[in-house]
C-alpha cells in the first residue's frame, strides 16, 4: 500500500476516536487499556 494510504487511514481512525494527533489516541488507548 502507499504512503498516502496509510495517512487517510490514519487520519480517519482519529476522526473516529476524536482525536487530533496519534500521541492522543496512545494516551487514550493506555487510559482505556488500565481502566480495564
Amino acid at each position: 500500500i502507499s504512503e498516502q494510504t496509510v495517512k487517510v487511514h490514519i487520519r480517519n481512525l482519529l476522526r473516529k476516536l476524536n482525536v487530533r494527533s496519534r500521541v492522543a489516541a496512545t494516551i487514550l488507548f493506555l487510559q482505556q487499556r488500565g481502566a480495564q
